[in-house]
């Protein structure tokens, strides 16, 4: 399926469909989607310090360092939140976070390794940045430009006053008892000595370009970043009549500013940092570039080193003690956005954008664990097909083999290099990819590790490829074609259906289904018989919702559609003569639009999982708590592994593992009666033998007279 970059943060609407309650700070619930489980990671986009803890955001997760060795940075906890963290600020024992779809959420860090979400307030639109004052915390929303909540209760916060423009909200800054707020027609200045009543004193206009993203304050100046323009300074020593100072021109967006002595650091989304000497601030002259093309969001400087929010790239430490010469000497990895993701053998593998392969266990679906990651840092990963033990990367620089035998380090095998890469399908001994500019491939890849080319069909744009039997349907500009692809040199196209775009498709019960535009609606669901491969026929066309639909997630029953505002959307496909709308699940997330499907069972890239309730029942997807609370820990492990499990009454039991090929390697219990109550054995990673059981992939099985259950866990060597 098609997944496309989503390099930009998309705006999050407050919409709260009926079939979903939202309650702050839990997740939207919904009646016939539930969400089972979450992991995530993802791009870092600000990032405070305190003492000798460095606190940054990796989507929704809040990760704590400790930095009391800058060069050598220590995880020490971290917490979920209900979505994406644009923005934080630590007061004492509080970290407050702007959390983009929740509003407020306010985390009580006092044990950093264990934090607790312990206040929340729900947002109006999209949550970007937050500031604490006063017992007050002021928070800007990119609709309602700035919500004031009275936090002297951290478990109870609760608005107090807002001030609206709806001119998209940046930032904020406080000083004495003015609000600064950087919006995209300005930057307003508030008085808030009433802070239930904020009222608007002096305005700084928007530059030539865009308006204004972060606003900084020292001393008498105000130093705002300007997206179109640069740094610029203004004399704020009268809050009420501001006066333009200076202007320094930086290209690549500038976002935040933060300040080491005389020196302002410029964070510029595509260009990295700046250091410029602002002295005489009527004069700011840069002295130095540190480049960072992955993109910098947010910056705090402290002692000399700079913390920078480097979006994909996590959490980068940059010594700047030398303005001259700006120095990275460490960084936090905070990994990337999904941008498609499989899932097979209770395994998620997922395609990570600038993050690269990352491998889940999701045999619990309501606590996905991680236990792999292979890392392409210079490569765009975007779509993924996976056969017998090879994984398929589809990436700007080619097509890349990975051979997951061993699923916790994966190896690659080959890289097929031709650059644009896209989307990818895999049957028996082929290949299929969308190649930017150049049209869609077929590889022959009988040998993994030496893929050549079977053919080529031209194509300027082609967005999305679905295999079924002899025949490849490929989606694009223009609309769906049928091909023969078992021909050499160029492939014959068979038909075809004609319209403005189709962006994913694929195929299910003999049924083609597809997305795209047509003129006169918009995006929409098709289905297709091509019973007759000469003569597509169209059988139904839906209108969709919710803004454009590049991917979808396929069941032989469902089509799930993820759009930009976060949403996950279920239509009924049981009778392709009458698509439907089933079901929506609200705010999901960041990664929405990077779908797989099975059976019940629904996973966003991130990894966010949920269970679609309209179906009765799973016939073979994974159980959603275990009876008997079954499961191993650590897992993965190296030399042994605590196998723990519950009885609800006395039963006669057996446990055992097993290797991938399903053979008995070791008998735990055999027929040992044992209490209704917890219990506890240990493997240690060898065979009934006594000898090493080698490194792999391996599953216990735990039987009573009624019940069975299987898990997987993994042996590193």
């Amino acid at each position: 399926m098609r997944g496309y970059p989503d390099v930009l943060f998309r705006l999050i609407q407050g919409m709260v469909c009926c079939v979903c309650i939202l309650g702050s700070p839990q997740i939207a619930q919904c009646d016939d989607i539930s969400l089972l489980g979450r992991w995530e990671r993802g791009p870092c986009f600000d990032v405070k310090v305190a003492g000798n803890l460095a606190y940054y955001g990796a989507a929704s997760s809040l990760q704590i360092v400790d930095i009391s060795k800058p060069g050598e940075p220590i995880h020490v906890g971290d917490i979920l939140l209900p979505s994406v963290i644009q923005g934080i600020d630590i007061v004492g024992s509080l970290a407050y976070i702007a959390d983009s779809a929740f509003g407020l959420q306010i985390v009580d860090i006092t044990q950093p390794s264990a934090p607790t979400i312990i206040g929340s307030a729900p947002a109006g639109t999209q949550a970007k940045a937050v500031t604490v004052s006063g017992g007050l915390a002021f928070v800007v929303e990119s609709l309602v430009d700035l919500r004031i909540f009275d936090v002297s209760d951290p478990t109870d916060p609760h608005e107090i006053g807002h001030f609206d423009q709806n001119a998209f909200a940046q930032d904020v800054a406080i000083r004495d008892h003015y609000a600064f707020v950087s919006t995209w027609d300005g930057v307003f200045i508030l008085d808030i000595a009433d802070p239930t009543s904020p009222t608007l004193v002096a305005l700084i206009p928007e530059g030539p370009y865009y308006g204004f993203e972060g606003v900084t304050l020292r001393g008498r100046y105000a130093y705002l970043a300007a997206e179109g323009t640069g740094m610029e300074i203004y004399d704020i020593s009268d809050p009420t009549s501001p006066q333009w100072v200076s202007l320094y021109n930086a290209y690549g967006q500038p976002l935040e500013v933060d300040l080491i002595d005389n020196i302002a650091i410029v964070a510029c989304r595509g260009s990295g940092l700046r250091a410029v000497d602002i002295s005489d601030p009527s004069h700011p002259i840069e002295v130095s570039r540190f480049d960072a093309p992955y993109g910098t969001y947010g910056i705090e400087c402290v002692n000399d080193l700079i913390y920078v929010a480097a979006f994909t790239r996590g959490m980068r430490i940059v010594d700047g003690s030398n303005p001259m010469k700006l120095k990275e000497i460490s960084f936090c990895f905070s990994g990337s956005y999904g941008t498609d993701l499989v899932v097979q053998n209770d395994l998620a593998y997922i395609a990570e954008s600038y993050s690269g392969l990352r491998v889940m266990d999701v045999s619990d679906p309501t606590d996905p664990t991680p236990i792999g990651l292979y890392r392409t840092d210079d490569d765009y990963v975007q779509n993924i097909a996976i056969q017998d033990h090879f994984v398929y990367l589809g990436s700007s620089q080619g097509m890349r083999i990975i051979d997951i035998s061993n699923p916790a380090v994966p190896e690659e095998v080959a890289l097929y290099g031709i650059p644009g890469s896209g989307d990818l399908a895999i049957a028996g001994d082929y290949a299929f990819l969308t190649v930017y500019d150049k049209g869609f491939l077929t590889l022959d890849i009988s040998t993994p590790e030496s893929p050549t080319i079977h053919n080529l069909l031209p194509e300027n744009d082609p967005y999305a490829v679905a295999v079924a039997g002899p025949y490849a349907y490929y989606a694009g500009n223009g609309g769906f074609q049928v091909v023969d692809y078992t021909i050499e040199g160029i492939p014959e196209i068979l038909g075809s259906y004609p319209m403005y775009k189709a962006t994913d498709i694929g195929v299910a019960g003999g049924i083609v289904f597809l997305t795209g535009v047509v003129a006169e609606y918009g995006y929409v669901l098709m289905s297709f018989d091509v019973s007759d491969p000469y003569n597509p026929q169209p059988i139904d066309l839906l209108e969709l919702d919710g803004g454009p639909v590049t991917t979808f997630g396929l069941t032989d029953e469902y089509v799930y559609t993820g759009d930009y505002y976060g949403d996950l959307r279920a239509y009924d496909i049981s009778d392709p003569a009458q698509l439907k709308f089933a079901a929506i699940y609200t705010r999901p997330g960041y990664h929405t639009r990077c779908i797989a499907a099975q059976d019940d069972m629904i996973y966003t890239g991130g990894i966010w999982i949920f269970r679609n309730e309209m179906i009765s029942s799973s016939t073979s997807g994974p159980a959603v708590t275990s009876l008997m609370a079954l499961r191993s820990s650590p897992n993965p492990f190296a030399r042994s592994t605590a196998i723990s499990y519950r009885l609800g009454s006395p039963a006669f039991v057996r446990l055992g593992i097993y290797d991938a090929s399903g053979r008995l390697v070791r008998l735990l219990k055999n027929g040992a009666w044992e209490g209704a109550e917890s219990h506890t054995v240990t493997w240690n990673g060898c065979n009934a033998q006594g000898s090493d059981a080698g490194a792999g992939v391996y599953f216990y099985q735990l039987e009573t007279g009624s019940q069975k259950e299987t898990r997987r866990m993994i042996l590193l060597k």
